[in-house]
């Protein structure tokens, strides 16, 4: 088989094939902050190679570019696509695809429930599978009681969560990985030193340029309410407000933020008053988690309106700097007016070589980047928040409790559920349920609890699966009605059972019976019944009475 060598060559491939085997003519792409990476590869091979999709599909390869300046920019990713062209004399045609390994997380759809955990403790698990990442995180996230991924997939739910928590996202590149770095502050962004800005285009340029530079501010929201409710703290504004930067410095620049209207944008989904409960799983008081609300909505406001001015501020370049990566910042130099630390949020690149440089012919690089770069001084925050997933009507659980115990609710008469759509092999319980009932006054109502094994019917406030709500029970084959059906259809009323006894024995009902010439009222009590009456009794009674006994 013919020998390629791309020894020579500014743009080199590396994959787990054989040196030689593919050589890299071409690349192009782009990679974006707090998104995902894709860089296409165009690829030669000897004619005889007839390499196999399964040799490559899956696997990571690299690819190093000598840049002028004697610098390198590798690109790192697994192989997402693997295309073969045509083939001739001289080579065959092929063409790879990088992504980065947190691409895999949009393959796999699934719902489930995160208890007692922060969002970055979230995040590591949601990140296991795929290698995890490197936290940078200065604040501490609330603990969340509960937190529900539903219908969607372990990347929507990965880029929700760091949306709402204010972390951003972007990846370190070497020859031998892509590390997946993740932060809530981007002025600490990695260096990657000064490019000079020169207007000079053409030639050979012994370094990476700048060659065009324009600078665009624009109109964002510049205040941020978030405001709620809770139900044990009730009549109670849960509020949260917060502006966003009031000045931002832009090279020798110092802008001031502009918006709209006054009134705030309201975020009032995204309040953090539902990851607080002063009941924990076990049904114990710890009213002082309460307190912690108030803080978790400023905190909340102030992320989300450091977020929506972001993009308010944006420069976009045009170079050969093609080392320019999101997340990273570098100094730009000899610019009249915008000179200055600047953060990378986006970059397309094309990286081509001329000359049959695997043949041992002369060869150029060829390289143009095309950015968009916002002042260090601006955080760049996930903006606009990604849509919370929303339940479309009602669903049916079943209620579940510890071991051996028919009922178990909390001090609010709450009890636990697991969803059938759960998949988790261990028994986790859901949070809380509050319980509708017909009537709920102050000590006084209707007081129907669910009891361990029922089948209940839930619904969600707003569509959230965060906050269900159990608004009924349902009869199934394993919990049947209490009485044989349809021969009773005419009968309605309520039957109860006692503690640990057998539903034929043991307990008390109240039956009415409104099938034609068989009208009657009935009332059983297990033990024993008392009737009291605080003014007067008043019984109206036909002519015939039997009274019994024993």
């Amino acid at each position: 088989m013919a020998y390629f060598s791309q020894d020579d060559s500014p743009l080199k491939l590396f994959t787990p094939l054989e040196a030689g085997t593919l050589v890299a003519t071409r690349l192009s792409g782009w990679e974006r902050l707090g998104d995902s990476f894709e860089f296409t590869v165009d690829l030669l091979a000897p004619p005889e190679a007839g390499i196999g999709f399964d040799k490559l599909l899956g696997k990571t390869a690299s690819v190093s570019v000598s840049l002028p300046g004697k610098l390198t920019r590798y690109y790192h990713g697994i192989i997402w696509d693997f295309s073969q062209g045509d083939t001739d004399d001289v080579a065959g045609h092929y063409t790879l695809m990088l992504r980065p390994r947190l691409a895999l997380l949009g393959l796999t759809r699934q719902s489930r429930i995160f208890q007692g955990m922060s969002a970055v403790a979230i995040l590591r698990e949601v990140l296991k599978p795929v290698g995890g990442g490197e936290f940078h995180i200065s604040s501490s996230p609330p603990i969340r009681d509960t937190c529900a991924q539903y219908r969607e997939t372990d990347l929507e739910f990965f880029l929700r969560l760091c949306g709402e928590e204010g972390i951003i996202h972007y990846w370190r590149h070497d020859a031998a990985d892509h590390q997946l770095v993740l932060t809530d502050n981007s002025p600490v962004a990695p260096a990657l030193g000064e490019v000079e800005y020169d207007q000079t285009r053409g030639g050979n340029p012994s370094g990476c340029r700048i060659h065009a530079w324009k600078m665009t501010q624009s109109l964002s929201t510049t205040a941020v309410g978030l405001l709620d409710s809770h139900f044990q703290l009730f009549n109670q504004k849960l509020e949260g407000s917060a502006n966003g930067p009031n000045k931002i410095i832009a090279g020798k620049l110092s802008l001031t933020p502009t918006g709209g209207p006054v009134t705030p944008w309201q975020e009032d989904q995204l309040s953090a008053a539902r990851y607080f409960d002063g009941v924990n799983p076990s049904g114990g008081t710890e009213s002082s988690a309460l307190s912690h609300i108030y803080s978790a909505q400023e905190r909340q406001s102030r992320i989300l309106a450091l977020a929506a001015a972001s993009g308010s501020v944006r420069a976009r370049l045009l170079g050969n700097c093609c080392h320019l990566a999101p997340g990273h910042a570098f100094a730009l130099a000899h610019h009249p007016t915008q000179s200055g630390p600047w953060l990378v949020v986006e970059a397309r690149h094309t990286v081509s070589v001329e000359g049959r440089f695997w043949l041992g012919e002369a060869n150029q690089l060829r390289c143009e980047v095309t950015a968009e770069a916002a002042p260090v001084s601006l955080r760049q925050l996930p903006w606009p928040p990604r849509p919370r997933p929303r339940v479309g009507g009602v669903q049916t659980a079943v209620v579940i409790g510890p071991s051996g115990q028919e009922m178990f609710t909390d001090p609010y008469g709450r009890v636990q559920v697991r969803f059938f759509w759960d998949r988790a092999e261990v028994v986790q319980t859901s949070c809380w349920l509050r319980v509708a009932q017909v009537w709920a006054g102050n000590s006084w109502g209707a007081c129907f609890w669910p009891r361990v094994g029922h089948e209940v019917v839930v619904s969600f406030e707003d569509g959230d699966p965060d906050r269900p709500l159990i608004t009924g029970s349902v009869y199934n084959a394993a919990n049947m009605p209490p009485f044989i059906m349809p021969d009773n259809q005419f009968l309605a009323g309520w039957k109860s059972l006692t503690e640990g006894g057998d539903p034929s024995k043991n307990f008390h009902h109240i039956l009415m019976s409104d099938e034609k010439d068989s009208e009657v009222v009935l009332i059983h009590a297990e033990s024993t019944f008392i009737s009291h009456q605080e003014s007067a009794q008043i019984t109206m009674r036909p002519i015939q009475q039997i009274h019994f006994q024993g």
